[in-house]
């Protein structure tokens, strides 16, 4: 049996009501799995949209990523250790 989801946008022929109560469980079970499969495919597109949209803009590429020194920063953070004792 062929069916189509909204969120694959192709034109498919749409299962009747009958034509689902002839289907065994195992072809129930796989359909359910597919619905599943759209819907989460379809949600994971629509956050990643408005994600888009929220996305502050990235640092161009040119930059070096900045660099943490973590013997400056454990010395540092022992400085302030010891002055809170």
């Amino acid at each position: 049996m062929i069916w189509s989801t909204q969120a694959t946008h192709e034109a498919q022929p749409r299962m009747t009501d009958t034509q689902l109560g002839e289907l065994s469980l195992l072809e129930l079970q796989d359909l359910q799995t597919k619905l599943h499969i759209a819907i989460r495919k379809a949600i994971r597109a629509q956050q990643e949209a408005i994600a888009g949209r929220y996305r502050p803009p990235s640092k161009p590429v040119d930059q070096p990523p900045e660099t943490i020194d973590l013997s400056r920063e454990r010395d540092a953070w022992l400085a302030r250790r010891r002055g809170q004792i």
